[in-house]
């Protein structure tokens, strides 16, 4: 698996922000939206996405499905606790800015 975050370290993998917009716009569908539907709603460039959803996916965060049909990217399990980590520890910071 990729680096996994510590309580007080971001994940590289969800932190940077084309990924971030990816894993987001799954999880507005969901969880699963085909390849062309991203690029459709987020205005990534195709070698850019392609690039990010390979980094996501190696680091298990989620499963790149293909067909006839398309390409299809689904959050896994441990994509959707990678990111409940990273907005835990953004929240915790933002409070203790705020405190």
């Amino acid at each position: 698996m990729g680096r996994q975050s510590t309580e007080t370290t971001l994940d590289p993998a969800v932190h940077e922000q084309t990924r971030m917009t990816l894993l987001r716009h799954l999880l507005r569908r969901g969880g699963s939206s085909t390849a062309s539907e991203v690029l459709a709603a987020t205005g990534i460039a195709f070698n850019k996405q392609h690039m990010h959803t390979r980094r996501l996916s190696s680091v298990g965060y989620i499963n790149i499905h293909k067909s006839d049909n398309g390409t299809t990217l689904e959050i896994t399990a441990v994509g959707r606790a990678a990111i409940a980590r990273y907005r835990a520890l953004m929240l915790k910071t933002l409070e203790e800015l705020t405190t």
